[in-house]
């Protein structure tokens, strides 16, 4: 097991082509995976639940890499709702307008939403669900280095 936020970017680069199989809850350490020999692994990624994400899948796919995904409980504190509506705001803005001696002033009105705090948050995953995709990840690995 790897922490990657505790050595230097040259040692992480140096691990993750070292790999064969990365295995991460989504965020930056799974970004690893674009160093990853082009052809040679495979990405884990646990996701909070109700979040969908396709980054680090586009990635593996770009890098000619299997990819497999669960999705985990959330725990955290605080109840969490992707796209929820805070506040409405209006905001005046002062725009440039040539047929307007230069200026113009033009209201808008816009919804703030609650910013997807998903990097703060716990997860939990069965354990059995846990090492069932990660086993599917090692898997994959071993049967194409056997060439089937």
């Amino acid at each position: 097991m790897v922490d990657f936020t505790t050595l230097p970017f040259a040692v992480q680069v140096h691990v993750a082509q070292e790999s064969n199989v990365l295995v991460g809850i989504h965020g930056a350490g799974l970004a690893h995976s674009m160093f990853m020999r082009q052809g040679a692994g495979a990405v884990v990624e646990i996701l909070p639940r109700g979040f969908e994400h396709r980054g680090f899948r586009n990635i593996a796919a770009i890098r000619n890499l299997g990819y497999f995904c669960t999705h985990a409980k959330i725990i955290s504190s605080e109840e969490w709702n992707p796209g929820e509506v805070v506040k409405r705001i209006e905001v005046e803005v002062e725009r440039e307008d040539p047929q307007n001696d230069g200026h113009s002033n033009t209201t808008t009105t816009g919804e703030l939403g609650r910013r997807d705090e998903w990097y703060v948050m716990d997860i939990e995953i069965e354990e059995d669900g846990f090492f069932e995709i990660t086993e599917t990840g090692i898997k994959s690995r071993m049967t194409k280095d056997r060439g089937h």
